[in-house]
């Protein structure tokens, strides 16, 4: 069970990560009228 949840919650955070860090960028471009 352990084995496939670890990748599953790695996985997860990973995509939270990714997420969180287009939405800043997204804003900043936003913020900048690019």
């Amino acid at each position: 069970m352990s084995a496939v949840c670890t990748p599953t919650w790695l996985f997860l955070t990973f995509l939270q990560l990714v997420i969180f860090f287009v939405q800043e960028i997204y804003r900043s471009i936003k913020y900048l009228k690019f």
